[in-house]
């Protein structure tokens, strides 16, 4: 290839020596050696006007490159110098590494390498000189067995060589690249260029096919970028003449292409303005499909994969024969089929503004679908597409009467339809809704046009719900509302008629302060603290092509109530305002147990959290109009409990909550008297081996509609535990009896347990 000097990327090899020069302003270069092929050289020049010298003994005809890293002298020349004292090349270098190619000795002698640096430059640089080897070289067989060819040195070359015969086709493909970056060339016999030089990195490549002008032999240049090294497979193909076929419009089409480079071309007859769509159906490969002219220059063309492709329609420009080619990529191979198609006038119907809908339907890939009608200045107007058919997707547009859009961007339409937003026309005049069909889809949409009424408007009175309707898709509402500073705001929406609205309260700045979106069930937010005075918006916003009505109550909230109280005493606990809540406190000891009744609720729903000192819950629940009792809790601090009353949702009303200091639990043998509400009772007994009697009577209370009111459970020995019991059964006023077998003879105990905040006396007899 000649003498070169263009520099390629590379990380150094391991330093190795280090050479200071400390001479004065006028000294001579500090000196050292270098191996071709040895160990990189680190030299430091600490005096500026010196330079250094590396020499090493070369020979006629070695080949040689140099790496040039770490530099920390800002500008130099590095200079490789024959035993004469002439240049075999001199290059300038900087602080960026830098490469030097393969150069060839011409004499044997000793050979001397100059770091010069420039200006005042001082600091430091690594060489590293390559022993470069003959440019490795194989064989390939066109039409055959491929040449793999490997680089182990930076600077080394490699060919690939091969017999061409006059006239024949010839692809390359180079597989198997491990090279990161390079250039290959093709050389004609006589070491002209066939194909210019091109680069490629580490992935297969394709050269497309080249037509051999001599019969000989043919030289494929691969040069490794820098200090690039690895290997490379190249393939030559045989490529024979492209298939060629006549193409009937609106019929399949179909070829294999049988190696790699080669095309399949087919041709029809057209005319000027008429309207061309195409559509893979298959194929085997990645490629391209190209529609010519009759001058042979590109109309139009497409990617092909095996997944398909679609050229949408074009019109041709004249009479004459074109030609549709198709051009599998790279070295691929395979099978196709496609369909060009002769496609009919885009239809053109009117819709009228709040009308019925218009079927806009296409019959053949690549024709769209228009609706015109009539608009004014200033018209807001929407656009619905419902009952898709077959053109899942497609886009909708609107059209200026110039023909431009006259939204920011087409709207994807899918099976479940599309919905333009409100838009405002800016001139008089006919437009134009578009439906496009994507790929090769043909079927038909319903298309609705809505005149966009003027958003509605007015003031929101807090505490006074407010119905609000909308009469078509686009149409919004906005309230007002004068707000004080740290008032705080809640907002109920009820009788909601739309599948989906967001409803949004806007601060003075137009900022969202509160926003919900919810459907036909409705929903609340709990309050938020004004944090200007001013003029607040409520926004109701139907989303989609949805309208329709929803009462929006906008609440303010007072302060949440709050009060101690009273050990036994049954407190009631009123809300009045959606989004009030209640807290009340107690005072605990440690190792108190307290239970809890809940009555009196004329709320749906409503969450109670009691909260030790600490601010941890100790337990919450929800609980509706049938109350709650909570078995009895064992205070583990002692100080001030919060109790929260948290009305869910627009929930107002009362609740009664009392709570009772819970003793141990009573005991005896026959009888126990339970006074307070979550205490419970044990009976003691000693009991014999085999099947015995129980029986069971109490003034224990049962709840409306029930007949039981407290359960009894046996167990062995004094130990409440699963693992020790025997037995367990329920009853009420009425009395109870149940047999159990104990095991052996000993010690049993009875647990009762009133269900509830229930109390009275339990007596339980064994026979």
């Amino acid at each position: 290839m000649g003498r070169r000097t263009s520099t390629r990327v590379f990380f150094a090899a391991v330093l190795a020596v280090s050479v200071t020069a400390v001479l004065g302003a006028n000294a001579g270069a500090a000196s050292f050696n270098i191996t071709p092929g040895g160990q990189a050289v680190t030299v430091t020049i600490s005096t500026a006007g010196t330079n250094a010298t590396a020499s090493f003994a070369g020979t006629a005809g070695q080949r040689v490159s140099l790496n040039i890293t770490g530099s920390t002298i800002g500008s130099f020349k590095v200079s490789l110098l024959k035993p004469n004292g002439s240049a075999v090349f001199t290059i300038s270098a900087t602080r960026t590494a830098r490469f030097v190619d393969t150069n060839t000795l011409p004499v044997n002698g000793t050979y001397k390498l100059v770091v010069d640096p420039t200006n005042n430059y001082t600091g430091k640089v690594t060489l590293q000189l390559y022993n470069v080897p003959a440019n490795a070289s194989a064989n390939a067989t066109v039409g055959g067995a491929p040449g793999t060819v490997n680089t182990t040195v930076p600077g080394q070359d490699a060919f690939v060589t091969f017999a061409g015969v006059a006239g024949h086709r010839l692809a390359l493909s180079l597989t198997g690249v491990t090279v990161s970056a390079g250039t290959v060339t093709v050389l004609n016999p006589d070491a002209s260029v066939l194909s210019p030089t091109r680069a490629f990195a580490k992935a297969n490549s394709f050269i497309d096919p080249l037509t051999l002008p001599a019969t000989g032999t043919y030289k494929v240049v691969l040069d490794p970028k820098g200090k690039a090294t690895g290997s490379v497979t190249v393939t030559a193909y045989d490529v024979p003449a492209d298939k060629s076929s006549a193409l009937t419009l609106g019929s399949p089409a179909n070829n294999t292409v049988d190696v790699p480079g080669q095309r399949a071309n087919f041709t029809f007859s057209g005319t000027a303005g008429q309207r061309i769509s195409l559509n893979v159906e298959a194929c085997a490969f990645n490629g391209t499909i190209t529609l010519l002219k009759p001058d042979a220059s590109a109309l139009a063309s497409t990617a092909v994969t095996p997944a398909g492709g679609f050229l949408d329609t074009v019109v041709l420009p004249a009479n004459g024969t074109y030609t549709v080619v198709v051009d599998p990529g790279g070295a691929q191979t395979g099978a196709f089929t496609f369909v060009a198609y002769a496609v009919p006038a885009d239809p053109t119907q009117a819709i009228t503004a709040g009308g019925s809908a218009v079927t806009a339907s296409t019959t053949v890939p690549g024709q769209n679908a228009y609706l015109t009608f009539n608009g004014a200045v200033g018209q807001r107007i929407t656009v619905l597409v419902s009952n898709v058919n077959g053109v899942n997707p497609a886009e909708l547009n609107l059209l200026k009467p110039n023909g431009t859009p006259a939204i920011p961007a087409p709207l994807t339409v899918t099976s479940s339809g599309a919905w333009m937003q409100t838009t405002t026309l800016t001139v008089a005049g006919q437009y134009k809704i578009l439906l496009d069909p994507q790929q090769a889809n043909v079927g038909s949409a319903d298309v609705n046009l809505y005149t966009v009424p003027a958003d509605l408007s007015g003031s929101i009175t807090p505490g006074t719900p407010l119905a609000v309707t909308t009469t078509a898709p686009g149409q919004n509402a906005t309230y007002t509302f004068t707000g004080v500073i740290n008032q705080r705001v809640s907002l109920n929406l009820t009788a909601v008629s739309i599948a989906s609205v967001k409803v949004s309260v806007l601060k003075p700045d137009g900022t969202t302060l509160i926003q919900k979106t919810v459907g036909t069930a409705g929903g609340f937010a709990e309050p938020v603290k004004l944090p200007v005075g001013g003029t607040y918006k409520v926004f109701v916003d139907p989303q989609s092509s949805y309208f329709g009505s929803v009462t929006v109550g906008l609440y303010v909230v007072p302060a949440d109530t709050t009060g101690t109280m009273t050990l036994g005493t049954g407190t009631t606990i009123t809300t009045t305002v959606p989004g009030q809540n209640a807290t009340r406190t107690f005072s605990g000891s440690v190792n108190q147990r307290l239970s809890f009744n809940f009555t009196g609720v004329t709320m749906p729903s409503v969450k109670v959290i009691v909260r030790a000192p600490n601010g941890v819950a100790m337990f919450q629940d929800t609980l509706g109009t049938d109350g709650d009792f909570i078995e009895p809790r064992t205070l583990t601090a002692a100080g001030t409990y919060t109790v929260t009353i948290d009305p869910q949702g627009p929930s107002t009303g009362s609740v009664t909550l009392t709570f009772y200091n819970v003793p141990a639990d009573a005991t005896g043998s026959t009888t126990v008297s339970i006074g307070t509400p979550g205490q419970n009772g044990k009976l003691t007994f000693t009991g014999t081996s085999g099947q015995h009697t129980f029986t069971a009577s109490t003034t224990v209370p049962a709840a409306a509609g029930q007949t039981a009111s407290v359960a009894i459970t046996v167990y062995q020995g004094t130990t409440i535990s699963p693992a020790n019991q025997v037995a367990n059964s329920t009853t009420g006023p009425d009395g109870n009896s149940f047999q159990a077998t104990l095991s052996a003879p000993g010690t049993y105990t009875i647990y009762v347990d009133p269900f509830g905040a229930a109390v009275g006396s339990v007596t339980v007899t064994v026979s």
